[in-house]
């Protein structure tokens, strides 16, 4: 189905230290506004949408432990296309409603479709256990853990006794595979940790082990060991941990560099807080774990770490997720000067940017009413896609001056000393006044005047007047 016409959240990505492709951004959807929860009307996440802030290129969306009565959850959305370093890039969100088609996991705008296919695994633990890649590697919890039952560093996390409680997963990675990462997100005091491993029930090898033991982070693979001395890591603070074949990171910053790669043999189980090593559970996890992914690659540094803040502080990250609905009204006011030498008594063209003040990044597709005020400075370097309508008093001198209220829509003087009352056909609009439609998208305002309307369309840096 096409993006639906209803209320949505939009808020802008932060740049990444480098272009990304089909980057998997996360969003807290605890963040949204409650304009966009008071819109939800159904329990089924897949009913939700996710756009580009142009409006019509949707993206592929996981809607992960969707709660709309808590109004909690999260929502991973695959960013189509080039990431860049530079400029405004904002997505938007459809709350789910009912109305709206279910998406099927497989849909090209469905769950698996939200990550890229270098991902192999994606379990963010916050309500089961369950792989949320097109992989399907779903996990059992062993030993009475309660997956989800605890607060992480975003939404929820799962705690392991240290005992017997463990995540239990079918094999993960190939073996003797070369290249591999494995990233996640710990918190805890105790020293001897198994985060993540796999191995063979009946002997101790082959094994992959991304472990912490003896004071040492360690990835364990194919040789001895790489591993990174540490006395200030395991602190009850969450942690982000990062290990693949040629490095160990730590909050996304590199601390020891080597090589390993994965022990070649039959494997025939993985785990998170342990796995089952020759018969027995090796060296389990007491802490919280929370948000782990297994990749059949290493990711860039960018990647690492655009990945890194976006679940660190999500809040940042995104900024403020703003509601555009339709009947949503704005107080604003345009500044930067206006040329009205070009009038004609059939058409004018003007220059027109909106000021930074302004706050109309945020595009929109759909209907809404803003009281803006027309004064001497007036700009247009933000804009909308859409329709709103305003109430504009000009005055005598600058002719864009002295905001008027009425009831959906503003009443516009047009002064003579501008010249502008040539622009309808009969009628003086020295005194009389017009209501005003703007509908804009992107970076030109056409102007279109009858006696008693004008009809604005904008898309960015001009406005061209009609007069009939």
């Amino acid at each position: 189905m096409s993006i639906p016409s209803s209320t949505y959240d939009i808020a802008t990505i932060s740049n990444p230290s480098a272009a990304l492709t089909d980057f998997s951004l996360i969003v807290d959807l605890s963040n949204m506004s409650s304009a966009w929860w008071a819109a939800v009307d159904t329990t089924d996440g897949t009913k939700g949408r996710a756009a580009k802030g142009d409006g019509t290129t949707e993206l592929a969306c996981d809607w992960i432990d969707f709660d709309n009565g808590s109004e909690t959850g999260l929502v991973r959305i695959k960013w189509t296309g080039t990431l860049a370093t530079t400029g405004t890039q904002e997505v938007e969100i459809y709350p789910p409603q009912a109305a709206n088609a279910s998406y099927a996991a497989t849909d090209t705008y469905g769950q698996y479709n939200a990550y890229n296919s270098n991902w192999i695994g994606y379990w963010p633990l916050q309500s089961d256990a369950n792989d949320r890649t097109s992989t399907q590697n779903n996990g059992t919890a062993q030993g009475g853990a309660t997956v989800g039952g605890v607060s992480g560093k975003i939404g929820n996390a799962t705690s392991f006794d240290g005992i017997d409680d463990w995540i239990e997963l079918s094999t993960v990675f190939a073996s003797g595979a070369a290249d591999f990462e494995i990233d996640l997100w710990y918190k805890g005091t105790d020293g001897d940790n198994q985060y993540f491993g796999q191995g063979l029930t009946t002997s101790n090898n082959p094994r992959l082990l991304f472990m912490h033991q003896s004071s040492y982070y360690k990835i364990v693979g194919a040789t001895a060991a790489m591993a990174v001395a540490t006395t200030d890591d395991i602190d009850d603070s969450w942690r982000n941990l990062v290990a693949n074949s040629t490095n160990i990171y730590i909050d996304s910053t590199s601390r020891v560099s080597g090589s390993d790669y994965i022990q070649a043999g039959t494997y025939d189980n993985a785990g998170i807080g342990t796995f089952n090593r020759n018969g027995s559970l090796y060296q389990p996890t007491q802490g919280n774990i929370q948000d782990v992914k297994a990749f059949n690659s290493s990711r860039s540094d960018a990647e690492r770490s655009q990945e890194y803040i976006q679940v660190s502080d999500n809040a940042t990250f995104w900024g403020t997720w703003t509601n555009v609905t339709s009947g949503s009204t704005y107080n604003e006011s345009y500044s930067e000067s206006i040329t009205l030498a070009e009038t004609q008594s059939s058409t004018m063209l003007l220059p027109l940017s909106i000021s930074e003040g302004l706050s109309l990044s945020e595009t929109q597709n759909i209907i809404a009413t803003f009281i803006i005020g027309l004064s001497e400075s007036i700009g247009m370097s933000e804009s909308q896609d859409g329709s709103f309508t305003i109430e504009i008093g000009i005055s005598e001198s600058i002719g864009l001056s002295e905001l008027e209220a009425s009831i959906g829509a503003f009443a516009l003087s047009i002064a003579e000393s501008m010249g502008v009352s040539d622009i309808c056909t009969s009628g003086d609009l020295t005194t009389g006044k017009l209501s005003v439609t703007i509908s804009s998208n992107k970076s030109y305002v056409n102007i279109t005047a009858t006696k008693t309307d004008i009809s604005i369309s904008a898309t960015r840096s001009k406005i061209t007047i009609t007069g009939v």
